[in-house]
């Protein structure tokens, strides 16, 4: 009497063919999802990008043209998005779920990044100066943070960094400050409160007046 029971081998060839075809399922299905939402992540990206404010940025008037324009392609696309969906539920052949978890996700990140802009532009200014004869502002704010904004005709360019200040000796921590800003700005100054002036020793640098 034979004790041991036979197994059914399993076909190596089929189980390839059925992951091959599962991988080609999914491929497909991402591709969808990569297509319906495209045109929509990518508005919001440029939107986002367009307006952030947490890194170095440039800012032009014609952002209150580009914005709305852009904002306008981003409710065209919800709504054929969701005209889509319902389309699909009606049938029985789909929901709004996905679509849903795509929106709530951009949505968050978009709030996330204005309330950082929020922050960015309204934080305590511990102290803001001119520098002599030039439109470029550095301004010191309460968190030890800087923004080096210099203004052309139709929006201005603003560079973002750290600043340390101790015994009125100010270090603005920032690699390539004086080549991003095209030589105007160095990294060490002195700080003189009562002249109302801040003045450095390096060469080629002129000194920054308080406002």
């Amino acid at each position: 009497m034979n004790i041991f029971k036979t197994t059914k081998n399993s076909n190596p060839i089929k189980e390839t063919i059925n992951l091959n075809m599962m991988f080609l399922r999914y491929s497909w299905i991402i591709l969808r999802l990569i297509i319906k939402y495209f045109s929509l992540i990518l508005l919001v990206a440029l939107v986002l990008f367009l307006t952030k404010k947490y890194v170095d940025y440039s800012s032009t008037v014609y952002l209150i043209f580009i914005i709305p324009i852009l904002s306008l392609l981003i409710l065209i696309n919800l709504i054929v998005i969701y005209t889509r969906d319902y389309l699909k539920y009606k049938k029985k052949k789909g929901n709004f779920r996905t679509s849903n978890i795509v929106i709530l996700t951009l949505f968050a990140i978009s709030v996330l990044h204005f309330s950082v802009n929020y922050y960015m532009e309204n934080k305590s200014v511990y102290l803001s100066a001119n520098l002599n004869e030039s439109n470029t502002k550095l301004f010191l704010y309460s968190d030890k943070t800087f923004k080096i904004a210099k203004y052309w005709n139709h929006g201005g360019d603003n560079i973002l960094g750290k600043y340390e200040l101790k015994n009125n000796i100010l270090t603005l921590k920032k690699d390539d400050l004086e080549k991003i800003s095209n030589f105007e700005i160095t990294h060490r100054y002195n700080i003189f409160s009562k002249d109302r002036i801040i003045t450095t020793d390096k060469k080629g640098f002129k000194n920054l007046i308080f406002d």
